[in-house]
């Protein structure tokens, strides 16, 4: 019954309630005029207009209380998200930036202090031998230096 609501209702166009009950109340509407219901109102009805609220409101972010949400921003301006988004490529362009400077430093494997990362960019290079410890250390550091063939699909993925 629970599929046969959701394709037969229909989502109201308002997005902002004072109580969760008002759009329970228009559901249960709903379900009485398309003969999914009939009154009076079950447990099974009530649980489940529950549930079609509750994918409504994941599926079409439907809010709820007695403040309203703020208006929408004008049309032609960037919705507000872009400018978070924007700022956080930033912040990983230069994050990627810094750490293509720090792995410079690995020219070769003498420059690999701990014995256990060195045999690992060992065991890499000798998978791929075309690949620099640089690269390598990179690789490890990325797949947090424990998986051996997550270094190496990192290293597939991002060859040039």
């Amino acid at each position: 019954m629970y599929w046969r609501a959701i394709d037969r209702c229909s989502v109201p166009n308002k997005r902002h309630f004072g109580h969760t009950v008002h759009l329970d109340h228009i559901i249960w509407r709903q379900f009485l005029r398309l003969h999914l219901a009939t009154e009076p109102q079950t447990l099974e009805h009530y649980l489940l207009v529950r549930r079609v609220r509750a994918t409504w409101c994941e599926a079409y972010d439907f809010t709820f209380g007695t403040i309203s949400p703020p208006p929408p921003p004008p049309s032609g301006s960037p919705p507000p998200f872009h400018a978070e988004r924007e700022k956080e490529r930033k912040r990983v362009d230069d994050l990627e930036r810094h750490l293509r400077i720090s792995f410079r430093r690995y020219r070769t494997l003498d420059d690999v202090i701990p014995l256990e990362r060195r045999d690992k960019v060992r065991s890499v290079q000798n998978i791929l031998p075309g690949e620099s410890v640089a690269r390598c250390m990179e690789a490890l550091w990325r797949t947090h230096g424990e998986d051996i063939c997550e270094a190496i699909t990192w290293l597939g993925e991002t060859a040039k």
